[in-house]
């Protein structure tokens, strides 16, 4: 099955977009982007996964994470379909989409 139509995997994973990204802070092109997705693409969940601590801005140029995830609870509120993943923050180091991707295959 294509993971482009919206429909799950064969062996019945959902089919999870994953918007990651500083959102520092978030606002509405975050937002029409994570809706355009979701309209095109149609996947079952769109997680928004703030980064914790940026390989490019570092902690310095940023708000602190939960409150960028919670800003990000409030700009999704009673949206079906969208979610805020804080796994970000329980890693150490930089985020890497590479090993972001890893743990979500887990």
């Amino acid at each position: 099955m294509s993971t482009l139509t919206g429909q799950s995997y064969p062996d019945k994973r959902p089919v999870v977009g994953i918007f990651g990204g500083s959102f520092n802070p978030p606002h509405i092109g975050h937002m029409r982007l994570a809706l355009e997705v979701q309209e095109a693409l149609r996947p079952d969940r769109l997680d928004f996964l703030p980064t914790a601590v940026s390989p490019h801005k570092g902690r310095r140029q940023v708000l602190p994470f939960t409150t960028r995830a919670r800003m990000l609870e409030e700009s999704i509120k009673g949206i079906p379909g969208l979610a805020v993943n804080p796994m970000e923050s329980e890693r150490d180091g930089p985020s890497y989409t590479v090993d972001t991707l890893r743990i979500y295959r887990e």
